[in-house]
């Protein structure tokens, strides 16, 4: 027998019956239950403590908050999975010889799981979300085949049993947003462990050391652990660790120079380690390193940088560097293809020698207030981020003279429209035939510049966030792609614009847009604000749909004709004017040009 999720009436009726009248066999015949959340726990008049001890067959149970009324007094040997969400008692009669593979248990009041040790060969899983109660995690060292630990957002969980980091099998362990967090086992000595998460631990103030066997270790976030200042010495035993996240680790002052002998290691995230004193002597050697986020972090030595061969992602946000600080010679970054230096107030002008990183794709200077020109950028450059670069007074024809540059972002750079060549520069960016060139290689490109005016090449523009385009019929089978434009008061990186797509009728959004629908008096425009256009294709809209509704590309085929509705707003905004334009085959079929070369990550 069994109670699967939905099938309401059984439950309803077990809720109704008295078990101490029901049939003995009929309770042994029993091998799950499940209890769907959604059922209204209000209506239920929970089970007594002992209604489980003639399930001697029961292997999954599925239940919420008090599915009894009291503490169970008895849980089957053969449960092979509990999960017990809202569990509103202080402990879990687990046998002391459980055949329990799996448990799960979220906003439970459990104050400790069980006392001494229990019996448990078959345990492999165990997620404690949101146990607000729970203050220590028990002896686990006979549940020798432990596979999965995560304690997840227990605020008073102090200590975790040394015992855990001895479990032969362990894979995956996580203590996240553990705020009283102090005592976590003190070595790991796990052959079979791959990742291991402290992310929000502030309590925390030393990370457990490594032995020797711990060879498979690939992933080690310790990040927002506010109290610790080293990293022990024995990292160097974990051979296979390919990622290191460190992130906002304040205290941090020392990191071993032991690292550097980590030959697997691919991406190291340090931002916002602010009091880190030394660097390692031997950094340079660290040849296979792919991404390295110092930002927000004093201490690092230049010269090594340009020694890291593999090197695809830098980030030195946040860093004060003057351009007198680069090395002129920056050969050693030749695999170099994203490059963060946003927040910095020191530099005025671009460094000479970023333009001689041949492989650079992205360059982000956002927010550096002080940075008056920007020329001599990589050839091979596409992404531009510059937004409220407030003192920039002087850029190139950006769209001519880098034919793969296909996102530019100058918004809050209102100073280049106080210089007639700038203006210009910026005209070019806004051309019908600047957007075409993308259409015709179905890439997406977004230009946001300063401004208030939408190019006259959008036909169809009005005032406020929403625009509607007449399709031609069987307009799929013509079009490339459409482009966008939006004029903003104000825009920000941390709020991306959104776009929003539907057919008068149909409910077909990309992606969700908040429901007000109050209209924005176009008056209001500014000689400050952006002008913003996006070019989509056509062949991007099924990941689209797929990304934010398991929306499928194939739903829109039904529609020969109609009103395509365009929504665009960004975060507490919407577009003051809008404009919206249809790309067809027609129109592109006469551009001539090889395609650009581009990566498609960025």
């Amino acid at each position: 027998m069994h109670f699967f999720r939905g099938e309401f009436s059984v439950i309803k009726r077990l809720f109704k019956r008295s078990w101490a009248t029901c049939n003995l066999a009929a309770q042994e015949l029993i091998e799950a239950i499940v209890v769907p959340k959604e059922y209204n726990q209000n209506q239920i008049k929970g089970f007594r403590s002992n209604v489980f001890k003639q399930m001697n067959n029961l292997r999954l149970l599925d239940v919420n908050d008090k599915f009894t009324t009291d503490e169970p007094s008895f849980l089957p040997n053969n449960l092979r999975w509990i999960t017990w969400n809202h569990y509103p008692f202080s402990s879990l009669p687990i046998p002391h010889k459980s055949k329990l593979v799996g448990l799960e248990m979220e906003y439970a009041k459990v104050q400790h799981l069980w006392k001494g040790t229990k019996i448990m060969p078959n345990l492999k899983f165990i997620h404690l979300e949101n146990l607000d109660c729970l203050t220590r995690f028990p002896d686990v060292s006979e549940a020798p085949n432990i596979e999965s630990l995560i304690l997840s957002q227990c605020d008073n969980l102090v200590e975790v049993h040394e015992s855990v980091g001895f479990l032969k099998r362990l894979v995956h362990l996580g203590m996240i947003h553990c705020m009283k967090l102090n005592r976590p086992p003190s070595r790991i000595k796990t052959e079979s462990l791959e990742t291991l998460k402290l992310i929000n631990c502030p309590s925390l103030e030393t990370i457990p050391e490594f032995s020797p066997c711990v060879v498979k270790l690939s992933s080690l976030d310790i990040y927002y652990c506010s109290k610790i200042e080293k990293l022990p010495s024995s990292i160097r035993y974990l051979s296979n660790l390919s990622f290191l996240n460190i992130r906002n680790c304040t205290s941090l002052e020392i990191i071993p120079s032991s690292i550097c002998e980590l030959k697997c290691l691919k991406s190291i995230r340090l931002f916002g380690c602010s009091k880190l004193q030394n660097w390692p002597d031997q950094f340079s050697s660290m040849i296979n390193l792919q991404e390295l986020k110092l930002g927000h972090t004093k201490c690092f030595n230049f010269l090594d940088l340009t020694s890291l061969c593999s090197l695809r992602k830098l980030d030195l946000s946040w860093n004060q560097i003057g351009e007198e600080d680069f090395p002129r010679n920056l050969d050693g970054c030749i695999s170099l293809e994203k490059l963060r230096l946003s927040f910095n107030l020191k530099l005025v002008c671009l460094p000479a020698s970023i333009s001689y990183l041949s492989h650079l794709k992205q360059l982000e200077l956002d927010g550096c207030r002080w940075i008056r020109s920007l020329h001599s950028l990589p050839p091979g450059i596409q992404v531009l981020s510059a937004a409220n670069c407030t003192s920039l007074e002087k850029i190139e024809d950006l769209s001519k003279e880098y034919e793969c540059l296909y996102k530019i972002w100058l918004f809050g750079c209102d100073k280049l429209l106080e210089d007639e060549q700038n203006q210009i520069y910026l005209d070019n960016m806004l051309k019908h035939s600047f957007m075409k060139k993308w259409a015709a290689v179905d890439r997406c490109s977004s230009i946001v510049i300063p401004g208030s005016k939408i190019p006259s090449w959008f036909k169809q523009q009005r005032n406020g966030h929403q625009i509607s385009l007449k399709l031609q019929p069987k307009w799929q089978t013509k079009i490339l792609g459409f482009a966008v434009c939006g004029v903003f008061k104000e825009l920000t990186k941390f709020f991306p614009i959104h776009i929003v797509f539907r057919f008068e009728n149909y409910e077909m959004i990309i992606p969700k847009l908040e429901a007000d629908d109050e209209e924005i008096d176009a008056s209001s425009t500014t000689e400050n604000g952006s002008v913003w256009i996006n070019y989509i294709p056509f062949t991007s809209f099924a990941q689209m749909h797929d990304d934010y509704y398991d929306f499928q590309r194939e739903d829109w085929s039904h529609i020969t004709e109609g009103d395509l509705v365009i929504n665009v707003s960004t975060f507490g905004q919407k577009a003051l004017r809008c404009g919206a334009h249809v790309v067809y085959k027609e129109d592109v079929e006469s551009i001539q040009q090889s395609k650009p070369s581009f990566s498609s990550s960025y």
